[in-house]
């Protein structure tokens, strides 16, 4: 008798075997699919509303990752009434809304005026833009009015966004040293995610 449990044993696991495949078959994957960038051309960004107040909290870490190629960074924001380095050892009060993430190749940033702004004010800042040496600069629809502005220099490529959201001037930008894998369109891909993410994550439009 004894010599009878080895073959029950192996006839149970059996079974149990085909009920099993017959019930749920392989196993689900439980990967999040990687969301389809949103291009900054689909955003109605004229009708957002981004407060001006302190922001950097609600900025995606996954925005701040992505923009700074996968790493994380080191951290710095600022407020309204802080005192702010101007270089050359001056220092003025910045009346400003701000954060940037630092890695060891790339700085991501984003920034408000405290203050309110007129559209009148908004062309001016459009205007001084544009004389900006060794950049080029060009209007898109980044707020209402708005633009987009690249320089590169010693092989740092700057790109960046400003634009008019109702009262509120924002500007965000992504600053990286170009090498083999990151060639200046892939800065400026990254840099208008960055962007794109950024105020959607701001914005308090319904």
């Amino acid at each position: 008798m004894p010599t009878r449990a080895p073959y029950a044993l192996a006839t149970a696991v059996s079974t149990l075997a085909l009920l099993l495949a017959g019930c749920g078959g392989s196993p689900k994957s439980t990967t999040t699919p990687t969301p389809t960038p949103t291009p900054m051309s689909e955003l109605n960004t004229a009708a957002m509303n981004l407060p001006r107040a302190d922001f950097c909290a609600a900025v995606p870490e996954t925005a701040v990752r992505a923009a700074l190629g996968g790493a994380g960074g080191s951290a710095t924001d600022w407020q309204d009434g802080d005192r702010a380095d101007l270089g050359n050892g001056l220092q003025d009060v910045a009346h400003e809304f701000g954060c940037s993430w630092r890695a060891s190749q790339a700085t991501a940033a984003a920034w408000m005026f405290a203050p309110a702004v007129n559209r009148r004010e908004a062309r001016e800042f459009l205007r001084a833009g544009r004389k900006a040496k060794g950049c080029t600069s060009a209007r898109v629809d980044f707020g209402s009015p708005g633009y987009h502005q690249e320089c590169e220099s010693n092989g740092v490529r700057r790109v960046r966004y400003s634009g008019l959201f109702s009262d509120t001037w924002f500007t965000c930008e992504l600053r990286a040293k170009l090498d083999e894998d990151r060639t200046a369109e892939a800065v400026d891909e990254s840099a208008e995610q960055w962007c794109v993410q950024v105020v959607g994550a701001l914005n308090t439009t319904s």
